[in-house]
């Protein structure tokens, strides 16, 4: 598992035929760079407090260009450089990102997903590659520094659990739950956190598989898919389980199906296998006990809740040690829906399990 100054040789090779990368990400900037004041805008921010944030890696530079009022806050583990510009000037960010470029950038890759039309237009004549995969699969593989990041992220989501599991209960509403983890979580943090995910019961755990949380009450018998994702210092946790509340037999067999799968895959997650080979091990578990799950059997996360790699069954993608996984079966049938949802780091030595809470409760 590299540090950032070996990531950012990693980029150099994958993009050898670049004389320049330009970083314009959230995820990306973080993860080469240590530089995140600015991944995750929470709700009610000033609309100053969100500018727009660069990485320019050459072959023996990274130049990071950040807002004039975010250099005190620029402490960057992977940059060699930091250049200002004033974001209420219009095209102040353009013009510092060109004149930053080495003197012989003819080939340019960039993140064609994050780099505005006005950015390209300041690169002027250069040669322009989009490297989103390159970049993406790079960042998908965490240093330890990132790790020890997510390990906190997923102890909130833990917590978080907890305190749903403790107060689920026939009357209570999907929304009271959510603020229950919301309130656990920032309780513990002492701070304010972003927390995404699904909470729904009932039918429309079946019909929508997930949502945000709404005023239903619920009932003898429901099912609750709680998923939360919570972000501490940009880098996400996540998790899931599945509350039965009260006498609903078929569903606790399904769930303990899709922890049983979960168990399975989660088995073969290890450097060097193959991301398909995860996924049919766990819906190998879920056809023996006739059960199927409509979507992946999970994915990786970290600097965003869905990064690379994928675990699913037309999957391309081999595990290396380093990624952060999420295997998340889930089966939705019969009037309920069940998922359940573990975090695992993968080692060279095989998985390491990031989250603590139970996966299936009857309540």
């Amino acid at each position: 598992m590299n540090e950032v100054p070996g990531d950012l040789n990693r980029l150099r090779e994958a993009a050898a035929g670049c004389d320049v990368v330009l970083l314009a990400s959230p995820e990306a900037v973080l993860h080469f760079a240590g530089f995140g004041a600015n991944a995750y805008v929470r709700e009610g921010s000033p609309p100053w407090s969100w500018s727009s944030t660069a990485l320019l890696v050459s072959t023996d530079t990274a130049i990071l260009v950040v807002a004039d009022h975010l250099v005190r806050e620029a402490d960057p583990i992977g940059a060699t450089g930091i250049e200002p510009y004033d974001p209420l000037l219009p095209g102040d960010f353009e013009r510092v990102v060109a004149g930053s470029l080495p003197s012989a950038s003819f080939v340019i890759g960039i993140e064609a997903r994050h780099v505005s039309a006005a950015v390209v237009a300041a690169l002027g004549t250069a040669d322009i590659r989009p490297v989103d995969s390159v970049v993406a699969r790079l960042c998908a593989v965490k240093g330890q520094w990132e790790i020890e990041r997510i390990r906190v992220a997923c102890a909130m989501a833990t917590i978080g659990q907890r305190a749903v599991a403790e107060a689920a209960r026939v009357g209570v509403s999907e929304l009271e739950l959510f603020q229950r983890a919301r309130a656990q979580i920032e309780t513990t943090l002492g701070g304010r956190v972003i927390l995404a995910g699904d909470l729904v019961s009932g039918a429309r755990a079946e019909a929508e598989q997930g949502g945000d949380p709404s005023t239903r009450a619920l009932e003898a018998g429901d099912v609750v898919i709680c998923d939360l994702a919570p972000a501490v210092d940009g880098f996400f946790g996540d998790s899931c389980s599945s509350l039965v509340l009260g006498a609903n037999e078929h569903a606790l067999k399904a769930a303990k199906a899709a922890s049983d799968a979960l168990d399975a895959g989660a088995e073969r997650l290890s450097h060097g296998r193959r991301a398909r080979d995860v996924d049919a091990a766990a819906r190998r578990v879920l056809a023996r006990n006739g059960f199927t799950c409509p979507h992946h059997m999970g994915h990786g996360l970290g600097l965003s809740q869905l990064e690379y790699p994928l675990i699913a069954p037309d999957s391309d993608d081999t595990l290396e040690a380093g990624h952060v996984v999420a295997l998340e079966p889930g089966i939705y049938a019969d009037g309920f829906g069940v998922r359940v949802e573990h975090v695992f780091l993968v080692t060279e030595g095989g998985p390491e399990r990031l989250t603590e809470h139970t996966l299936s409760i009857s309540a």
